[in-house]
């Protein structure tokens, strides 16, 4: 965790100073032995059309998404990049990636957060997320937190309330 952005200017145009982090990254490593590396700034973009990558690499392959894409790239498809990546001209990396096709209609985060919610107040609906997955996003903060200041791998133990 890192403030990338240090000082900034604020609607008056007055310069200010940063005092939280803007920049995360974590590396997970699941239970099934696949790895993730979870990346979220509002200052620098991994992909250039979203503020939050998650990426999933395990032996099958790999998916890298965001807030509305999806790409994956199976193991059998991983070009050899160490030679050709290397002369000039070399291949585009990028490009040996495949889009996961949308299936279902894409819809604002922030306003299906906001309409549950107020299906839940007028109709008594589910709350979701509900106060179990708050705690549990609450302590993998908490664990990331303790795991870069003991510089260490930290556990996630099992959430009970």
């Amino acid at each position: 965790m890192a403030t990338a952005i240090p000082e900034r200017v604020d609607e008056q145009g007055r310069l200010y100073a940063v005092d939280v982090e803007d920049t995360s990254h974590a590396l997970l490593q699941l239970s099934g032995g696949a790895v993730g590396v979870i990346t979220n700034s509002w200052a620098m973009r991994l992909r250039p059309d979203d503020t939050i990558v998650v990426q999933i690499d395990g032996t099958l392959g790999s998916a890298v998404a965001g807030r509305f894409r999806c790409f994956t790239q199976a193991a059998a498809n991983t070009p050899e990049a160490f030679f050709g990546a290397a002369r000039p001209g070399g291949m585009g990396l990028a490009e040996q990636w495949q889009e996961v096709p949308d299936t279902l209609p894409t819809a604002n985060p922030f306003q299906q957060c906001w309409e549950a919610f107020l299906r839940h107040v007028a109709e008594d609906a589910p709350c979701m997320p509900t106060l179990v997955e708050g705690a549990k996003a609450v302590q993998l903060a908490d664990l990331a937190y303790r795991s870069v200041a003991d510089g260490r791998w930290m556990a996630v133990p099992e959430l009970h309330l």
